[in-house]
């Protein structure tokens, strides 16, 4: 009779393990998904959260958005609108597999694992079928709009910056389970390396899902803000904006706990690894510097201009290295950090659904709320929240 090998990383194995005592990844393995007791049941509670947030990606009809795209938006805007959707449908695209093939194969315990895939369908069947839907309805070839992405230079430079990350992670990742399923050898160095492009990419995905959808979010909302049109595009972006800031948790919390427990095996690897963590931030500040330009370059509009959104860059990058313990330096970020929100009323967007939100899903949105916004009180954002419901409601009455 031939002998049954279990290996650490096989997909499933019958070998007895306390999850409760593993690391949430590179551990001993995987083998029933229990949720009986749970070493991190926060994750579990973010999963549901997740999931309570379903919707559908053609659950926004498009058709005053048609009508605003052609008769009410200049050049200026419909560029801002072509390239925002551009770069989304990639940053999703890539973040659409990112989880599962980067972190989803080396999860450990199951709530972790649970987690990630749930994150991995909102990217994949929402986001960026959403993003398509809109350029399908905007414009009459939008194939060669697809096409035209990959060779305009503003929008490959951060493709290649985003993917290089995630890929040097995933190659990573492959040589552990490779090495693992065949039984080779695994040095501490070979071991720091990998952990190292590990951790590198949860600081990517960090900053994809919390700055780099930002730009494009705030100049759409600021058009419907002052001028009262892409409304469609707008109730969509809120709605994906929601899901990024529940990534955008996962993201911080996972982070903590690798920077400040010893036993999940990152606490080494991101002390040394602290300068070019900071480094990598300050690098996408001038690439998104670099696209706001770029997004602007056949005009600006009311009360939105690349001048307004590079500040709020810097106020996020800001509140985003300060979320996960790092305090970032003036020096980087063009001799000053923005302190006071340089545009408030794009946080009746991002918690457009405050109201409506069940009650155990507070902890999550408060949580990002607070490591994003330190100057708006609550009857401040709530009495904005109410404002912005009513006048959508509103403005759907009038156009029933």
């Amino acid at each position: 009779m031939s002998k049954t090998v279990m290996y650490k990383n096989s997909l499933y194995s019958n070998k007895q393990i306390d999850f409760t005592h593993q690391p949430m990844f590179f551990g001993d393995g995987k083998n029933t998904q229990r949720f009986d007791v749970m070493k991190y049941e926060w994750y579990d509670k973010s999963n549901n959260d997740q999931q309570g947030n379903d919707w559908t990606w053609d659950e926004v009809t498009i058709s005053k958005d048609i009508h605003n795209h052609e008769t009410k938006a200049d050049e200026g805007k419909r560029h801002i609108i072509k390239t925002g959707l551009q770069r989304a449908i990639f940053l999703d695209s890539i973040n659409g597999r990112g989880p599962a093939f980067m972190f989803g194969q080396v999860a450990t315990i199951p709530e972790v694992e649970a987690n990630i895939f749930t994150w991995n369908h909102f990217e994949v069947n929402k986001h960026s079928r959403t993003y398509t839907k809109h350029l399908r309805a905007l414009y009459k070839h939008p194939d060669v709009v697809f096409d035209e992405s990959f060779i305009i230079p503003e929008l490959t430079e951060v493709s290649d910056s985003v993917s290089s990350v995630y890929n040097m992670c995933y190659m990573d990742v492959i040589e552990f389970i490779y090495k693992q399923q065949r039984e080779l050898k695994l040095t501490d160095n070979d071991m720091e390396r990998i952990k190292s492009s590990f951790l590198m990419a949860w600081i990517e995905v960090n900053a994809l899902e919390g700055v780099r959808f930002y730009p494009f979010f705030a100049s759409i909302w600021g058009m419907h803000k002052t001028e009262n049109i892409m409304a469609e595009l707008t109730e969509d972006l809120i709605f994906i904006c929601r899901d990024e800031n529940e990534h955008l948790a996962l993201t911080q919390y996972t982070l903590a706990l690798m920077k400040r427990k010893k036993e999940e095996g990152f606490y080494d690897v991101f002390r040394k690894l602290l300068l070019q963590i900071k480094e990598r931030f300050y690098q996408i500040y001038e690439e998104e510097k670099r696209y706001v330009k770029y997004l602007f370059s056949k005009g600006s509009y009311l009360g939105m201009n690349e001048h307004i959104l590079i500040d709020y860059i810097n106020f996020i990058i800001v509140q985003r290295m300060r979320a996960i313990g790092i305090e970032p330096d003036a020096n980087k970020l063009d001799g000053k950090l923005v302190l006071k929100h340089p545009i408030k009323w794009v946080e009746q967007y991002i918690h457009a659904d405050l109201e409506e939100r069940r009650p155990q899903q507070q902890n999550v949105l408060n949580y990002v709320t607070n490591g994003v916004n330190h100057d708006v009180d609550d009857h401040t954002k709530l009495e904005s929240v109410r404002k912005y419901l009513k006048d959508l409601i509103k403005e759907k009455n009038e156009n029933n």
